[in-house]
């Protein structure tokens, strides 16, 4: 006679070539799945740093330049240093945990661990390589501020959002595309500083442009997943 210890060791045997013939059948759906989550992911933080971006250009485009201003004041005047850098310390805080937390809760819904979701779809936010960068960042703009030389900090945002581009960080483009506005960024950048412009609205048009270039790409790239996973769903 047949053992109940044998019955059970059957249904887990037929069980897991179960399991392995659906993992076998779903695996290029359920990659282009996890693929199509890690592009809307993609796309929620590049609106929201278009949006962000948008804003802080309209403003310094429509009110006189108010950002520049505020940011000549912070280098000429001693006493609005220091609030100066901590409302920029703490901004760089709050997008660095808004960007986290977009993540954290797209790996949550794609039922993916966090720092593996992380680490396949957004490799340049692991191990903190976007934390340290903002940070280096924000220590050459507080330098410049103590150094009282406001004026080149527009050309160095400009340069910064040239090396996003060029090294293919952040931004999503083809490499072409990225290329092409990661020099013009940089020659946009060297010329601002040659000149001593000190206007705001450069970098923040820059930043805007390839913003919205990341965004038309993602689009499209979400689109081409989507019709992929509706053709082997019809096949299947």
């Amino acid at each position: 006679m047949v053992s109940d210890t044998q019955i059970q060791k059957a249904i887990e045997d037929l069980n897991a070539i179960r399991r392995t013939i659906d993992n076998v059948d779903n695996r290029n759906v359920t990659n282009k799945q996890v693929q199509r989550s890690a592009l809307k992911t993609g796309l929620n933080i590049q609106t929201w740093a278009l949006a962000s971006a948008g804003l802080l250009t309209f403003v310094e485009l429509f009110a006189g330049n108010i950002n520049t201003l505020n940011l000549l004041n912070s280098a000429t005047y001693e006493n609005m240093r220091i609030p100066g850098l901590l409302n920029c310390g703490f901004a760089l805080v709050l997008i660095f945990a808004a960007i986290y937390f977009v993540i954290f809760r797209s790996a949550k819904d794609a039922d993916r661990d966090f720092n593996d979701y992380l680490a396949r779809n957004f490799q340049y936010l692991n191990n903190l390589n976007f934390g340290s960068d903002l940070f280096l960042k924000f220590v050459v703009f507080s330098i410049l501020i103590f150094a009282e030389k406001p004026e080149w900090i527009a050309p160095m945002f400009l340069l910064f959002i040239a090396d996003y581009l060029l090294q293919g960080r952040f931004f999503k483009l083809p490499l072409r595309a990225g290329l092409t506005l990661g020099v013009a960024c940089l020659l946009g950048g060297l010329i601002q500083f040659a000149v001593g412009s000190p206007l705001l609205v450069y970098p923040g048009t820059a930043f805007c442009l390839a913003g919205l270039c990341s965004i038309g790409y993602l689009r499209h790239e979400i689109k081409s997943i989507e019709a992929k996973i509706q053709l082997e769903n019809k096949e299947a």
